[in-house]
């Protein structure tokens, strides 16, 4: 009994350790580079052609990019929703 006990405890423990881990990863910060499809300023969201979307924080200026442009975005993700805190020319 007490065999079994100690190891549900530590299938336990590996599993909250697991899951801990992996809602760290969703908040670190990631890059994507691609070329912009679209631009919806009106929602703060832009668009790359390999259909990922951000949505733009606000202080990054979307008014000096232009669909076709070659980017590289700097974001986090939160479940479903990347987040793009910078966004810059490719080189």
């Amino acid at each position: 009994m007490r065999k079994a006990l100690t190891a549900a405890v530590a299938v336990l423990a590996l599993g909250a350790t697991s899951a801990m881990a992996a809602g760290m990863n969703s908040n670190m910060t990631e890059k994507a580079t691609g070329t912009i499809k679209s631009i919806d300023g009106a929602k703060s969201e832009l668009t790359l052609q390999d259909g990922k979307t951000f949505d733009v924080a606000k202080g990054v200026n979307l008014a000096d990019m232009t669909p076709g442009e070659k980017v590289t975005v700097t974001y986090t993700q939160s479940g479903e929703i990347m987040g793009a805190t910078m966004i810059k020319p490719a080189a």
